[in-house]
């Protein structure tokens, strides 16, 4: 399933206009875990080091998932942990 990009809210900490709150990358494995909106948290599996720089320092970083990481890479909704 695909992630659903809701609207942002206001006040919050992030990139104007993106719907991506929070990333993390593993380089030893090329895991890129991006949490969006609603606390929903994807990862997605073998990015390259140089594409997750440029997802880090996207203008748009939900449409660079869009463009470069839906459809490139494998993608697994992680549970929340508890």
């Amino acid at each position: 399933m695909l992630p659903k990009f809701p609207k942002p809210k206001a006040g919050s900490n992030r990139k104007a206009g993106s719907s991506v709150t929070a990333h993390t990358y593993d380089p030893e494995t090329g895991n890129l875990d991006v949490t969006f909106h609603g606390n929903r948290t994807y990862r997605y599996a073998g990015v390259p080091k140089d594409k997750a720089a440029s997802f880090r320092d996207s203008t748009s970083q939900g449409s660079f998932v869009h463009n470069h990481l839906i459809g490139h890479h494998d993608a697994t909704e992680m549970k929340p942990k508890r």
